[in-house]
């Protein structure tokens, strides 16, 4: 779950190791200076929502915000001609969707109506088994009486 304040929103660095590797390659954080190896994040670093460019992270591997791309070594001209490759994208796959589906439905409407099955009567219900008997209220209504008399008898030195 991403923490989130004032200036925004801050995301874990992601522990699937794919995604991870995108996202460690994506930020360029230089090495670890004295100790000559590679910047490893640690279990509390965050990447606000300033490096995206829609301002929030995507969990959709096709997004523009897979991986964070606003960051200080990415030219302002690559990250809206990246905004714009997407868009064009997107636009293409909605436009091949619309006619897949136009195909199909001209397929469906061409193909020639099947004859339906004549119709079936359907079987008589069967008839339900006679209700039981009921039994005597007189003999249900003693019984709760005896309950509730019993109840009271053993409350009865009980404070509420």
């Amino acid at each position: 779950m991403p923490d989130s304040c004032c200036w925004g929103i801050f995301y874990r660095i992601p522990s699937d190791p794919e995604r991870r590797k995108k996202w460690l390659s994506a930020i360029k954080r230089a090495p670890v200076p004295g100790e000559g190896k590679e910047w490893e994040p640690s279990q509390y670093t965050r990447l606000c929502s300033e490096h995206f460019i829609k301002g929030a992270k995507s969990d959709v591997p096709l997004s523009p915000d897979w991986v964070p791309s606003v960051c200080s070594h990415t030219p302002i001209t690559k990250k809206r001609k990246r905004e714009k490759d997407m868009k064009r994208k997107n636009k293409k796959v909605e436009e091949e969707k619309k006619k897949d589906a136009v195909d199909v439905l001209l397929q469906l409407s061409s193909m020639p109506a099947e004859p339906a099955d004549p119709p079936t009567e359907p079987a008589p219900p069967e008839p339900a088994p006679p209700p039981e008997p009921a039994p005597p209220l007189e003999h249900q209504t003693n019984s709760l009486q005896r309950d509730v008399d019993s109840w009271r008898t053993s409350t009865q030195g009980m404070q509420y």
